[in-house]
């Protein structure tokens, strides 16, 4: 309702009128979205408030790897900063060598589009701390070139401790258990023979009831020494005493090999027991170094035989590394061989090649198009064309120990 008063020219009151106008409409869209409003804003409090009752660090990166966002308990690893300052001045976490703990992970996310983790150590009020940092991808909704990050920092301190204990029984009671099925003997605090098993007796060809009179490590020496299953020295009274001076120098398990006469290979491990004195185990293994070497001898012979080939070959393991290659291959992507011998992932050996394909617009769907067919088991041979105009067939294999075998030939023009 409007309202006006009308003068006449003499300056005589003419009349009072009133205008009524229905608004019931307007009010209505202003009332449903004045509640809209409302409802949002708690909606987006809520949100904000699970994402700052979080019992750990969480923040959001956008496309390039900036911070758009992060939560109250962020707060306690940036000192005397608040939200605004960290995402104004980009205020990182950062670990012991003052750099980002999450910057480079989440731009690995990004590249692979799928979660990447890794453990690092913080100092947390004045202690060191273990924790565990993830940055996890997504496509921007309304824009799938536009991989976003959500990160988030967990205290996996406790957990870390637990594993280190538990590993550390697990290998006490391993080392028990492990003897008990091999050569072990103890001597004691005097060098006493305390404790034998009759593998040990069996594998040093020795009397079990001459071992019964507790014989000292030094007759136990002189005696399989006369039997020729010791190393051959040229001192052996120095060799002696050496191995007397190792009773009070072994602070944690030691390991070492024995190599004797008869051509035998012994392994020798020993360690502090726990009532004192020190535990023996002996293993032979002459079969095993024998399967080493043989194996070993393999690998060569796989590798000449690679090299020989005219074509171009690389081998990934099953665990998405590089496993395997050929010069071929080196002379056809020209590639440092240093960079293949870190194992590269095929992602990254992709990323070295970028230079053959920079007439192609969108690098990055280009390469996990290659990707996707090398690791489809159905593809059989597809082609690439490089800047210089070779032309390039490529087949991938799937072999037994789930390898994947890419090979490349050049096509005749």
């Amino acid at each position: 309702m409007t309202g006006t008063r009308i003068n006449a020219s003499d300056g005589n009151l003419y009349c009072d009128m009133i205008w009524f106008r229905d608004v019931s409409e307007e009010v209505n869209q202003i009332t449903a979205l004045e509640n809209e409003k409302k409802a949002a804003f708690l909606h987006s409090q809520q949100l904000e408030d699970i994402i700052d009752n979080l019992p750990y660090p969480s923040w959001l990166r956008d496309d390039v790897l900036n911070l758009v966002l992060v939560n109250k308990k962020y707060l306690d690893f940036v000192k005397g900063a608040n939200k605004y300052d960290i995402i104004t001045h980009q205020i990182e976490i950062t670990g012991l060598n003052n750099t980002s703990i999450s910057k480079a992970l989440a731009e690995q996310a990004q590249s692979l589009n799928r979660i990447q983790k890794q453990d690092v150590n913080l100092i947390k009020k004045g202690q060191h701390c273990s924790f565990e940092v993830w940055e996890s991808p997504f496509h921007l909704e309304g824009y799938l070139d536009k991989i976003w990050t959500v990160g988030a920092l967990i205290d996996i301190t406790e957990l870390d401790t637990l594993k280190r204990n538990l590993k550390q029984h697990h290998n006490a009671h391993l080392e028990i258990l492990g003897t008990l099925g091999t050569a072990f003997a103890v001597f004691d605090n005097a060098k006493k023979l305390s404790f034998y098993n009759q593998a040990f007796a069996h594998l040093w060809q020795q009397d079990v009831n001459w071992l019964d009179t507790a014989p000292s490590y030094t007759s136990f020496l002189e005696n399989v020494r006369e039997k020729r299953l010791l190393p051959e020295v040229p001192d052996f009274r120095s060799y002696k005493n050496d191995e007397i001076k190792a009773f009070s120098e072994i602070l944690e398990p030691k390991e070492d090999m024995l190599h004797l006469p008869n051509g035998n290979t012994i392994r020798r491990v020993r360690s502090l027991h726990p009532m004192g004195g020190v535990i023996f185990a002996f293993e032979d293994v002459s079969d095993r170094l024998a399967t080493r070497r043989a194996y070993n001898a393999l690998l060569q012979v796989q590798e000449e035989i690679l090299n020989n080939l005219f074509d171009a070959v690389i081998i990934f393991g099953s665990n998405g590394r590089l496993k395997a290659y050929n010069q071929a291959y080196l002379s056809l992507w020209k590639l440092e061989e240093l960079f293949l011998q870190k194992e590269p992932s095929l992602s990254e050996i992709l990323e070295e090649q970028r230079s053959f394909f920079s007439n192609v617009d969108n690098w990055n769907e280009f390469k996990e198009d290659i990707i996707a067919h090398l690791m489809n088991a159905n593809t059989k041979t597809f082609r690439l064309i490089r800047n210089d105009g070779v032309q390039i067939e490529i087949l991938s294999s799937l072999l037994s120990d789930d390898s994947i075998m890419v090979t490349s030939k050049i096509l005749n023009n």
